[in-house]
């Protein structure tokens, strides 16, 4: 590619090597799961992207069987836990879930691509591109996943003095509501809606 696609793939690399790098000691200590498989997940599609980009012949080698490996290894543990998240009611397993099926999914077809020595050509370039944007997705989702919490939205029911919830994430604050329908109960002009926004910094 050009230079300055190649300066920005290999910034985009060593860049995610070090969240990797300093990801996986403060899941450890953390005891943070979630985070330790994210790492991993995030790490495996920048590393894999790169070498499809550099590896022209197809031929894996030792560390691209171990990354691999490591990928199915952990799209695995991502179901088993997003499974347990789903027994504890953590909103978390939807996300896991995903990454599961990305994990396994693009982690089978390099691997078959690897035993077949079939990436080469178009396909090793679909390969990189795919591994790429997969990575910057999977980055992109775990920080709007890990810092962003949702919280409730009541509405007052002015009818019969009623509360209702659901979830809802806008600034902080107070708006009125035109006459509308909730069920079978109408609402009043006057109805109060508390809205709040929390954000870990």
């Amino acid at each position: 590619g050009k230079k300055v696609h190649i300066i920005a793939g290999r910034t985009y690399f060593w860049g995610m090597t070090i969240i990797f790098l300093t990801a996986i000691p403060m899941s450890i200590v953390s005891g943070n799961v979630f985070l330790f498989l994210v790492a991993i997940f995030s790490f495996y599609l920048a590393y894999a992207g790169t070498r499809f980009a550099r590896n022209r012949t197809g031929i894996a080698n030792i560390f691209d069987w171990v990354a691999v490996g490591l990928m199915i290894l952990s799209g695995m543990v991502m179901w088993c836990l997003a499974i347990f998240y789903f027994i504890n009611n953590n909103s978390q397993y939807i996300t896991l879930i995903i990454f599961w099926f990305i994990a396994i999914s693009l982690g089978y077809t390099d691997f078959r691509g690897y035993r077949n020595k079939s990436a080469i050509g178009k396909q090793r370039i679909a390969r990189h591109l795919t591994n790429m944007l997969a990575g910057t997705i999977a980055v992109i989702t775990a920080v709007l996943v890990t810092n962003i919490y949702w919280t409730s939205l009541y509405i007052m029911d002015t009818s019969n003095n009623s509360f209702h919830s659901d979830n809802f994430l806008v600034e902080q604050k107070i708006y009125c509501l035109k006459q509308s329908y909730l069920g079978k109960s109408r609402l009043k002009i006057a109805d109060i809606i508390f809205f709040s926004w929390n954000m870990e910094i």
